[in-house]
């Protein structure tokens, strides 16, 4: 299984795009087909978002999927925001960094605190990231490999792109030992679809993770559906669209 939640180094990273292409597509078309359906949640302005959950290997998978009306110009808007692609001089997408999504996302993902980029590996950035989760909990410090992959147009006008996360094998770094940070881990799979004819987009975000410390699973796989669900409003909100 190319996506899973094991360990890389940069010498295992699947080093075929086409290969990680079929990976993540594959699981992002399960998830209506076979995963269990979970809450909705509602927010301002209209927003719906659909959280779904799996078993892959023992460890539990969380998707949320929400749909919205987007005009051509802000349907660029979201694609610079979440895959880091702008539209070149012949009209096709280009990605000029590819860490610029993840630099982006610390400014909408409010857990979020600071995003390092480490190294770029054909094609994977290397990136290490600081989350608070709040109250008396320490400091949640991950190690993550991320792949965005440019948007692919299909014969029907269905225009999709994806972005898969793996862990990194990199221990947690000294100096963010000596703060009492904890190491934890996520990998995800997400899938951003524009159909041209309905103006409709769809965000596709599944994922698993570990906190790490003491908080239990169970009560992880409790929390986390709200969290991972206010991402999409908050990323209107931080592009005006809201």
């Amino acid at each position: 299984m190319i996506i899973d939640t094991n360990q890389y180094s940069s010498e295992q990273l699947p080093k075929s795009g086409e290969e990680l292409w079929a990976a993540a597509d594959a699981i992002s078309k399960e998830v209506n087909r076979s995963w269990k359906k979970g809450k909705l949640y509602k927010f301002n302005k209209g927003i719906e978002v659909q959280t779904y959950s799996t078993t892959k290997k023992g460890e539990q998978w969380l998707c949320r999927v929400s749909k919205h009306n987007l005009t051509k110009q802000q349907y660029s808007k979201v694609l610079y925001a979440l895959l880091g692609v702008e539209e070149g001089p012949d009209g096709k997408w280009i990605m000029p960094e590819r860490s610029r999504r993840s630099i982006i996302e610390a400014q909408y993902i409010d857990v979020l605190k600071r995003v390092n980029i480490e190294e770029e590996v054909n094609g994977w950035v290397r990136i290490n990231s600081q989350y608070e989760l709040g109250g008396p909990l320490a400091a949640r410090d991950f190690n993550q490999w991320v792949y965005p992959m440019e948007p692919f147009k299909d014969a029907n006008g269905i225009e999709a792109s994806l972005v898969v996360s793996l862990r990194a094998d990199n221990d947690i770094k000294p100096e963010a030992k000596a703060k009492g940070h904890v190491p934890a881990w996520y990998v995800s799979v997400e899938r951003l679809e524009y159909n041209y004819s309905t103006s409709e987009f769809t965000w596709l975000n599944c994922s698993a993770s570990d906190a790490g410390g003491n908080i239990p699973k169970w009560l992880q796989s409790a929390t986390i559906a709200k969290t991972v669900a206010q991402d999409v409003p908050n990323l209107f909100d931080y592009l005006g669209m809201n």
